[in-house]
């Protein structure tokens, strides 16, 4: 997918104005890391728009870890709702996509408006201005993509292998999107995101589940 291509500036460069750092835990269960950091493209030559950068990066760590307990990791989630509270801003583009198994994850943006997949897998390499960024590897764990246009609002889902590796030791996923507005206009994006740990029980008995839910808003400036 390409993006349309703002009249940019020979500088323009995406620099970071914000990060957010939400973390929590709890004993037997696990502990949580949340990382929002904001990006503005600046320099874009563009004196009607601003395009900003969200990137996200989760980290969990089950409590069989963490506590020597035997909780891990079921499934986690990150959803952003970009037009919760102001209705001009627009969601531009985003990644991961939907993507099953094992496989090597990654998202595309560049000062020239380049963002998506690449290779089969997929496999991506994700770029600012031409640098590369970082690449990551999910094994057993399902990206399940719940982004909208429509509804501006950027989410996805997680669904982790708690029998596996990737649910017994720390899991951490990344994710980004592009929020365009009008120049000058402060942004403010609604955020939602969690975890729910798992521990097996003997038969015949369902296993037992703990669920950490984290409601809260980042802006800028």
């Amino acid at each position: 997918m390409v993006l349309p291509q703002p009249a940019l500036a020979e500088q323009a460069e995406w620099r970071l104005y914000k990060a957010y750092i939400i973390s929590g835990y709890s004993n037997p269960y696990g502990k949580f890391t949340m990382f929002v950091d904001i990006y503005k493209l600046i320099n874009d030559g563009n004196t009607g728009l601003d395009f900003y950068m969200i990137k996200s990066r989760f980290q969990t760590v089950p409590g069989i870890l963490a506590y020597a307990s035997d909780w891990r990791t079921d499934y986690t989630w990150n959803y952003h709702y970009v037009r919760q509270y102001y209705s001009y801003q627009y969601l531009a583009g985003y990644a991961p996509t939907t993507a099953p198994g094992t496989n090597t994850n990654g998202w595309t943006f560049n000062a020239g408006g380049t963002f998506g997949w690449s290779g089969t897998g997929p496999v991506a390499t994700a770029t600012f201005g031409g640098s590369i960024v970082n690449t990551w590897t999910s094994s057993d764990a399902m990206v399940k993509d719940k982004s909208d246009f429509i509804s501006h609002q950027a989410c996805w889902w997680w669904d982790i292998n708690e029998g596996a590796n990737v649910g017994m030791n720390t899991y951490l996923s990344e994710s980004a999107y592009i929020l365009m507005t009008y120049e000058g206009y402060s942004i403010k994006v609604g955020l939602n995101f969690g975890v729910q740990w798992l521990k097996p029980e003997p038969w015949p008995y369902p296993p037992s589940t703990n669920t950490v839910t984290v409601s809260t808003y980042i802006t800028y400036p």
